[in-house]
Parts: C-alpha cells; sequence; structure tokens
C-alpha cells in the first residue's frame, strides 16, 4: 500500500509544519473579519526565480535573432550589415548565442531542483489567477451550522468542566468537614481523659494526706497512751 503509506506521510507533515496548527476562532463572524484572516502569508518570490526571469528575457533576444536571421534571405545586404554593427559592438544577442548552451544546462539544473522541492509554476499560476481558487461563503448555512456546532460544543464542554469542578468542590468541603469532625471528636477526647487523669490525680493524692493524717493521728495517740502509763508508774 504504497499510496496509503504516502498519504499518511503527508498527513504526519501537514500535522508537523506550522500550516497544520490552524485555531477555531468561532467569534470571527461577530468581528466582521474574514474567515481566512490571519492565514495568508505574505508573498515572496522563490529563490530560483532569477533563473525563471532570465530565461525570460532571453526569450525575446532570441526571438529577434531568429527574425533577423529569417528575414536575411529576402534582404541578404540588410541583413549581413545589422550582423556586422552587432558582432563589431559586442552586442547581446551575439553574447547571448555564446552563452546559451551553459547557460541552458544550469538552468536545466536549477528547474529541476526547484521542481524536486516544489513546483514555481503552481505557485505562479496559483497566485496570478486568484480566481481559480474555490469561493467560501461566509454566510453558507453550512459554515453557520458548523460554527453553531462548534460553539455548543465549547459551550458543553465548558458547561462539563463548571460542573466537574462543583463536584470536586463539593467533595473536598465534604472531606474537610469530616476531617475537622474527627479531629475535634479527638481533642475532645482528650481533654475529657486529661480531666479523668486530673482527677484521678486529685484523687491519690487526697487518699495519700487522708492515709498519712490518719498515721500521724495514730502515732499522736500511741504516744499519748505511754505517756500516760509511765506517768501511772
Amino acid at each position: 500500500m504504497p499510496s496509503e503509506n504516502l498519504r499518511w506521510e503527508t498527513l504526519q507533515a501537514l500535522k508537523n509544519s506550522p500550516k497544520g496548527n490552524i485555531t477555531f476562532d468561532p467569534y470571527w463572524s461577530e468581528r466582521g473579519e474574514p474567515i481566512l484572516s490571519g492565514c495568508k502569508e505574505p508573498l515572496s518570490l522563490s529563490p530560483h526565480s532569477g533563473v525563471i526571469l532570465e530565461r525570460l528575457c532571453a526569450l525575446p533576444l532570441q526571438k529577434a535573432s531568429f527574425l533577423g536571421s529569417s528575414s536575411g534571405d529576402s534582404s541578404p545586404g540588410l541583413s549581413e550589415d545589422i550582423f556586422t554593427s552587432l558582432s563589431s559592438t559586442g552586442s547581446i544577442p551575439d553574447l547571448n548565442v555564446r552563452r546559451t548552451p551553459s547557460l541552458k544546462t544550469e538552468r536545466e539544473q536549477a528547474v529541476s531542483d526547484e521542481a524536486r522541492d516544489e513546483d514555481p509554476e503552481e505557485d505562479v499560476s496559483e497566485f496570478s489567477s486568484p480566481a481559480s481558487l474555490p469561493s467560501i461563503s461566509l454566510l453558507s448555512p453550512k459554515a453557520m451550522e458548523t460554527a453553531g456546532q462548534i460553539i455548543r460544543f465549547a459551550a458543553e464542554q465548558q458547561d462539563k468542566a463548571k460542573m466537574a469542578l462543583r463536584l470536586r468542590q463539593e467533595m473536598q468541603e465534604k472531606l474537610v468537614a469530616e476531617v475537622a469532625e474527627v479531629a475535634s471528636e479527638q481533642l475532645k477526647r482528650f481533654e475529657e481523659f486529661m480531666e479523668l487523669k486530673q482527677r484521678q490525680e486529685f484523687q491519690s493524692m487526697r487518699d495519700m494526706l487522708n492515709r498519712e493524717t490518719k498515721e500521724s493521728i495514730g502515732r499522736q495517740e500511741k504516744l499519748k497512751e505511754e505517756q500516760r502509763h509511765r506517768l501511772k508508774v
């Protein structure tokens, strides 16, 4: 399938070229701009246009020399005078005849190189006859329908993006609320635990003080009994 491969290679080349990066602006009709605004590049001559111009300029000179040689049959004296005057003054047709083989070779090579890269005749014909380009109706129903579909599709995509963003924000807000609730619950439990721990410590200290107080009272009573016993003895 060489044609299929060539087609894919052409599409890939168009995709990689800067001319393939076309952006659609659905609001061009509202601004009153033409549909091809921004797509037309300034015209520039090919680097091989000099060779083509030389060839076009050489054609009238060759034609004049050919007419002079053909009219020499009817008036040989006049043709000989013209030839001698032109050869004595170093005229352009004489030089052109001398340089024709080398210029022809160079021009053929340049034209063949240009034909391999791009066809200049097609470019010249395209620029010289703009009427041959396909006419585009700016107000055609198909174009307006396509633009409307693109605008509707863009609006639908924008609405979908807004809805997805809203759902994501709601989900994030819900998640933040759940995390805050869990954090507040944990803080409440921690405060209750610390309060309980403080109560336990206070109760243990109170029990220890009561026990020490009872022990000290018992020791005092024991000392009093010993003193009474000594006094009796």
